[in-house]
């Protein structure tokens, strides 16, 4: 039987919390679970804030495997299971648990997939090109044609959306730094430099008056201008709150922006209000609607895998690299989506290691 590893966090905090541990007992899935041979996990943002302890959706303690999504193929079977046979390839968002070879989770949560993706192009579904294809197409249809703004367009949602946002037929203007320019325009984006005084203003021009749709993952004032992009009767989509987990917004401020996109922007148009304001959040998404999130993994993966959208770039790194990550996630934005890779473990050596080096 294969070994298990893990890369484990004691504690909230920096980076240097985590840990890579081999040779503890293999999990066995219990009635009605699985476990599954982790092929490849992504590594974000929001893992930095789960390992800081500062993610409302995990309210779990230390210590704790990080790891908010999985590809992985299933290696056994607990009682009861039969929708799901060993040798598939599945997909997952366990909030926790990624970062290891492998994993027990409820049949019920696995989407299988298609086996003709690469499992790490796979890895940046569940979540990152999730977020961004559910926000495109679940909230409320966007016309074909339609001028979009997409806030933070250089980071791994924001290019996942240009490129769903090409296929879709939709305009895009993406906000991001100069040195993400290039990568916007790949993506047929109109890059504009989110420190630019007149952002408001170019947005307008361009779009003709405003956007249909605005997406922000930062909150504070990133999300107050994306509202003054969009045209009356637009959608507004917050996904995130970035600001207040790099400590340069406030809990207060927060929860005032979010009563006044409730409250005021919810209005109908003709009483001022741009049509509709929502906050995404992708587990309580799946929750509500789980045979969405299973059709909807499936068909990213299905498109990816024969060409109709082209897969972003990854880095690829083993277990032993989670540390680095995670400090350089914090440090700035990367160039490559980080996805661990399990194939490249084989080589490590087999010990119990206090740290990620």
């Amino acid at each position: 039987m294969a070994d298990f590893r893990r890369v484990v966090a004691d504690r909230f905090g920096k980076p240097d919390v985590l840990r890579l541990v081999e040779g503890e007992p293999m999990p066995t899935p219990q009635s009605g679970e699985v476990r599954v041979a982790i092929e490849a996990s992504g590594i974000g943002f929001t893992d930095t804030a789960v390992r800081r302890g500062k993610y409302l959706a995990y309210r779990g303690g230390t210590p704790f495997t990080p790891g908010y999504d999985l590809i992985g193929t299933v290696d056994a079977l607990g009682p009861g299971v039969t929708s799901l046979a060993v040798g598939d390839r599945v997909a997952d968002i366990p909030v926790v648990g990624g970062y290891a070879s492998h994993i027990v989770r409820p049949a019920s949560q696995l989407v299988r997939i298609t086996k003709a993706l690469d499992p790490a192009i796979a890895a940046c579904v569940p979540l990152v090109w999730m977020t961004a294809w559910q926000m495109l197409v679940r909230i409320r249809p966007i016309p074909s044609g339609s001028w979009i703004l997409i806030g933070s367009a250089g980071g791994g949602v924001g290019t996942a959306m240009l490129e769903l946002a090409r296929y879709l037929g939709l305009r895009t203007i993406g906000t991001c730094s100069p040195r993400d320019f290039a990568k916007v325009r790949a993506r047929g984006g109109l890059p504009i430099d989110d420190n630019d005084s007149d952002l408001v203003g170019k947005v307008r021009a361009t779009a003709q008056g405003g956007v249909a749709a605005a997406f922000d993952a930062m909150g504070g004032s990133s999300a107050r201008m994306a509202h003054s992009c969009i045209s009356p009767g637009g959608m507004f989509v917050s996904y995130g709150a970035q600001d207040l987990l790099k400590g340069t917004g406030s809990i207060f401020g927060t929860l005032v922006d979010f009563i006044h996109y409730k409250l005021l922007w919810n209005r109908p148009a003709w009483l001022g209000g741009y049509g509709i304001s929502r906050f995404y959040l992708i587990t309580d998404q799946r929750k509500l609607y789980p045979e969405q999130f299973e059709e909807d993994v499936r068909f990213l993966c299905e498109a990816l895998a024969d060409g109709r959208l082209e897969p972003p770039e990854v880095q690829r790194i083993g277990l032993s690299g989670v540390r680095e990550a995670h400090e350089q996630l914090e440090r700035h934005s990367v160039p490559k989506k980080f996805v661990i890779d399990m194939s490249l473990e084989c080589d490590l050596p087999r010990v119990i290691s206090s740290s990620c080096d």
